[in-house]
């Protein structure tokens, strides 16, 4: 049975609470504040965790010296934040946790289980950019799979896809057939990578939220807009209460990045944090 919340700013006073005086960066698990014992269904999960992929995920495709070439899912995090790892494989059934000083790597490499991965973000997509190196991923896969998986010609195929992936991408444009769609859990699950929680006080407290994306989601970032601007509790009322704007200052590729963020208290009270509550 789900629980029902009451809702109110008790999440914002605990926030407020944890805080020192002066200006204070909170990176949180918003899976906080949910009840632990009220799971996803699989559905919710899947739509979380392709936005948490787009946040923090990687999809690498490995080619040796002798043209051997692997295929490997993970998601890297701070050692603190372990227990999102986990679970993440408790609800998927496979996978493994390496850890490595201060950070933990959830790595999924094995045949059958990139075969699952990839079929759940095809049938639970991907929103950002990040979208163009699942879709090479999944090229180079179904090439390695199928019965000239040993020639020659695949495999140089596949290096070259590899080497127009990840940090060597030149080329963010989405195709005309791609629609970007936010759902409530796509949208928790993007934050729990990229969404910022500030709290300030001067005179009173004052909360902040912001994302940040370079400059090639700035699709994106404008459907997120919609989407903000458009949850339940919002009435119309707050179209001009935030909107995208532009960073110049921030590194990026093309120099640029791009940035919403949410002040109005208003907005917060009535809509933001009773959509977080709603997330069960």
């Amino acid at each position: 049975m789900k629980k029902n919340y009451q809702i109110n700013l008790s999440a914002l006073d605990k926030i407020v609470a944890r805080c020192e005086l002066n200006t204070t960066y909170i990176k949180s698990s918003l899976l906080d504040f949910l009840d632990p014992k009220i799971q996803m269904t699989e559905k919710e999960f899947f739509e979380w965790l392709a936005g948490f992929t787009d946040a923090e995920g990687t999809f690498y495709v490995g080619v040796s010296l002798n043209k051997k070439v692997s295929f490997k899912y993970q998601i890297g995090l701070h050692i603190d934040d372990r227990p999102v790892l986990e679970f993440i494989i408790s609800r998927l059934g496979f996978g493994k946790i390496y850890s490595h000083k201060n950070s933990v790597t959830l790595v999924i490499n094995k045949h059958e289980d990139i075969t699952k991965i990839i079929d759940i973000f095809t049938k639970y997509p991907l929103q950002s950019t990040k979208w163009l190196n699942f879709c090479d991923f999944t090229r180079c896969f179904e090439l390695i799979s199928n019965k000239v998986s040993d020639s020659l010609e695949v495999k140089n195929k596949i290096i070259d896809i590899k080497n127009s992936m990840n940090n060597l991408r030149t080329n963010f444009e989405l195709p005309v057939t791609k629609t970007i769609h936010i759902t409530k859990y796509w949208f928790l699950g993007f934050i729990e990578g990229e969404g910022s929680f500030t709290v300030t006080k001067i005179n009173k407290y004052q909360l902040f939220f912001s994302i940040n994306q370079a400059g090639f989601n700035l699709p994106l970032m404008v459907e997120i807009q919609n989407f903000l601007q458009n949850l339940s509790g919002t009435n119309g009322l707050y179209s001009n209460a935030f909107k995208v704007t532009a960073l110049k200052t921030i590194e990026s590729h093309h120099n640029l990045a791009y940035r919403i963020k949410i002040s109005n208290s208003a907005y917060f009270r009535e809509a933001f944090i009773p959509l977080l509550l709603s997330l069960q």
